[in-house]
């Protein structure tokens, strides 16, 4: 996919940031959802 002539250098970076948001988002997401429970 990042081969493709349309998939300049500037294109990249300009999406990199996204990219980044959304991977800590859901890492996050992800560790609270399977984090430690309350014992009751």
């Amino acid at each position: 996919m990042y081969l493709r002539p349309e998939i300049t250098p500037h294109a990249h970076l300009a999406v990199q940031p996204e990219m980044l948001v959304q991977g800590l988002r859901l890492g996050a997401w992800v560790g609270w959802w399977i984090g430690p429970r309350e014992r009751k």
